[in-house]
């Protein structure tokens, strides 16, 4: 017989000496094995305001620059952490120079409560950046949406962006703080999907 599928652990959960610890609270989902791809559980969240566990996905705003790294504002209570080497081929000497105002999308490295959470624009699975990093702003606009709804665009089954994707050629970089980056080729149609979000 075949090896059992490992468990895909989602936001809000980490393995913890043999077990499966959830960070936040919420409501516990669980989606069934699908072909080769094991089972996966996530917590969704019942607080308003976005509580940050470890491998979110994030949107964030640069606020300030320092020698060793840079404070980001991703909604949550305290500033996150970004390290200036914690970028896809990232060294001392060549690293990338966010500017104030910058966004990044940024995965969730470290999370504790009361304390500052760490991220990171490298896949922590991978080690590579696979649309991480400095999001553009030209032609491109963040949405603020309900937690829940971000968390509903990220599931692979949620079918609203391949509808819009038929209409519009654009980008998006979504986070589970609530903030969904959009680019898109023309900025009238930028407004129109930021329309549409707003409206999930």
């Amino acid at each position: 017989p075949s090896a059992p599928l490992r468990v895909r652990l989602g936001p809000g959960l980490v393995a913890h000496a043999g077990r499966i610890v959830a960070e936040k609270k919420g409501y516990l989902h669980e989606r069934p094995a699908v072909r080769d791809s094991g089972p996966q559980m996530w917590v969704e969240g019942t607080a308003k305001a976005y509580v940050p566990a470890t491998k979110d996905l994030v949107v964030g705003t640069v606020v300030s620059r320092h020698a060793e790294h840079y404070r980001v504002q991703i909604g949550a209570a305290h500033l996150a952490t970004l390290g200036i080497l914690e970028f896809e081929g990232a060294t001392k000497r060549n690293r990338p120079q966010l500017e104030q105002g910058a966004l990044v999308y940024a995965q969730v490295l470290r999370a504790h409560k009361n304390m500052e959470p760490e991220l990171t624009c490298v896949h922590m699975a991978t080690g590579q950046a696979s649309g991480l990093g400095e999001l553009p702003a030209a032609c491109a606009t963040v949405v603020t949406v309900p937690l829940h709804t971000a968390l509903a665009l990220l599931n692979p089954q949620n079918g609203l962006f391949n509808v819009m994707a038929d209409h519009f050629d654009f980008t998006t970089s979504v986070g589970l703080n609530g903030r969904i980056h959009i680019q898109g080729s023309e900025f009238n149609d930028v407004i129109t999907l930021q329309l549409a979000l707003q409206a999930v």
